[in-house]
C-alpha cells in the first residue's frame, strides 16, 4: 500500500491540542499537501473504479465473484489512507478517545479547582498554551474584579501535552500560590 503514510500529518489532530484547536472535524493534512504524481495516481484509481463499477452495475449477466472481488480490493485501496487517519493516527481515534478525553478533563479538573478555591477571582492568567485558550473560557468565562491580588495561573505552551491521561500525574501544581501548568523551557 504505497498511498498509506508512514505518519499522521503535521497538521492531523493526532495529540489533544491539535483536536482542541482543530475541532473534531479537523482533518489530517491541508489539502493539497501530497505529490502531483500521488493525487494524480490516486484520481485515475478512483476513476476506474467507479467506472468498473458503473459497469459492473449495467451489465446484465450479474457480477463474478473475482469482480467482485476486484471492486472491492479497489476500494479498500482508495479508501485505506482515510481509514487509517480515522482508526489510528487521530487523537479521537477509537482507541485513543478515552486518553484524550482524559487529558482534557484532567486539565480542566485542575483549572476549575484553582478557580474554585480563589471564587472565581483570577487576578493574572498567562497563557502560551494556544490550545488551553477555549477550555480556560469554560472555567473562567468572565474576568471578576478581585478584592485579593494573589490568584495567578500559568499556562506553559506545552500544558496540554503534559496533561499526562492519569490520576497519579497532573498536568498543574500550585506553587507558590499560583497555578503552574505545563513545564516551562
Amino acid at each position: 500500500m504505497a498511498l498509506m503514510r508512514d505518519a499522521p500529518a503535521q497538521s492531523c489532530p493526532s495529540t489533544a491540542e491539535r483536536l482542541v484547536i482543530g475541532g473534531a472535524n479537523d482533518v489530517c493534512g491541508p489539502p493539497g499537501t501530497a505529490a502531483p504524481a500521488v493525487r494524480a495516481g490516486t484520481l485515475v484509481l478512483a476513476a476506474s473504479l467507479a467506472i468498473a463499477v458503473a459497469l459492473t452495475m449495467t451489465r446484465r449477466s450479474g457480477v463474478s465473484r473475482a469482480g467482485l472481488g476486484v471492486l472491492l480490493l479497489g476500494a479498500a485501496v482508495v479508501a485505506a489512507p482515510g481509514a487509517r487517519a480515522l482508526l489510528v493516527d487521530r487523537a479521537d481515534a477509537p482507541l485513543r478517545a478515552g486518553a484524550t478525553a482524559s487529558t482534557i478533563a484532567n486539565l480542566l479538573g485542575d483549572l476549575d479547582g484553582y478557580v474554585s478555591e480563589h471564587h472565581g477571582c483570577v487576578a493574572e492568567i498567562h497563557d502560551d498554551c494556544l490550545a488551553c485558550q477555549p477550555l480556560l473560557r469554560f472555567v473562567v468565562p468572565r474576568r471578576v474584579a478581585c478584592a485579593r491580588r494573589d490568584g495567578r495561573i500559568d499556562l506553559a505552551a506545552d500544558t496540554l501535552a503534559s496533561a499526562l491521561p492519569s490520576p497519579a500525574s497532573r498536568p498543574c501544581a500550585v506553587e507558590q500560590g499560583a497555578l503552574e501548568c505545563g513545564h516551562t523551557p
